[in-house]
């Protein structure tokens, strides 16, 4: 009798082996679920293509597995930075690390402390801002007359300062001085007065008569001018100061000169005062 079949229970445990079975004859569906390990993976035999589509999360990858060859260009935004201090900025150590520094207080600048080493947040250095200007330009005349008397030119400035450490800086001039041929000393000046300070006082032009080798006296006089200087002042204020032109005659009864604030035919300068405030 010919043997047409053999069932299941007439073969003998591991009595098949890998000879006796033909090419690709077992496939998935020959599998059971979870049958296959890490041991019967050929190696590199999973790659890109055998994942499902965010099927790899943090735990699958290995520390330090992603490097700046997986970082697209631009790829890290302002909210994948880490948290920082409102105020701070990023710059690089001597180590040449990303380091913070900051934030600084108020009014001060960020200011370079030299190769190797970072920037800091530092006190502005003192000077150089101006706050505000001040100005009066005249064309007029002044006769001064009246002998040994300091006398008003007319040209006043009235500045309020920010701060009582700030410093202006005053430019003044005269445009020009006529006297007559008896005056014998002449001068100007600017002053600067407020309530509570010590009035602010600057000669800016004076002459003297001179006495000649036999004992003659040569007083001033024609054409002089202009007048100016510039100056500084640490006034220490904080209430208004009020900054003007004076000028003087002296020596002999009949003495007068014309203060002149535009200067004359050749010189047509008006009287200035500027004043500039600058903080410290």
């Amino acid at each position: 009798m010919a043997l047409t079949q053999v069932k299941a229970a007439g073969l003998t445990a591991d009595l098949i082996d890998e000879t006796k079975l033909a090419d690709n004859s077992i496939d998935s569906e020959h599998y059971n679920d979870g049958s296959i390990d890490n041991a019967h993976l050929a190696a590199n035999s999973v790659d890109s293509d055998n994942y499902v589509d965010g099927s790899i999360d943090n735990a699958h990858l290995a520390n330090n597995a992603v490097d700046t060859d997986e970082i697209a260009d631009n790829a890290v935004t302002l909210a994948k930075m880490a948290s920082g201090t409102d105020g701070q900025i990023i710059t690089y150590d001597a180590s040449g690390n990303p380091t913070a520094v900051g934030p600084g207080t108020d009014g001060q600048v960020l200011t370079s402390t030299g190769a190797n080493s970072s920037p800091a947040f530092e006190d502005a250095a003192g000077g150089g801002i101006l706050l505000q200007v001040k100005d009066t330009f005249e064309s007029d005349e002044v006769l001064v007359s009246t002998e040994g008397t300091w006398t008003d030119l007319d040209t006043s400035v009235t500045i309020t300062p920010t701060d009582a450490t700030t410093k202006m800086i005053i430019w003044a001039r005269v445009g020009g001085i006529w006297t007559k041929a008896s005056t014998n000393w002449i001068g100007v000046r600017l002053i600067g007065t407020a309530t509570g300070m010590t009035e602010y006082n600057r000669m800016l032009e004076y002459h003297y008569g001179y006495y000649t080798s036999d004992g003659a006296n040569s007083p001033v006089g024609g054409w002089m001018g202009p007048v100016s200087t510039a100056v500084v002042h640490d006034h220490n204020e904080t209430d208004a100061i009020t900054y003007k032109l004076q000028a003087i005659v002296y020596d002999h009864s009949d003495d007068e000169a014309t203060f002149m604030m535009w200067g004359n035919d050749n010189n047509q300068s008006n009287a200035t005062i500027i004043v500039q405030e600058f903080s410290t």
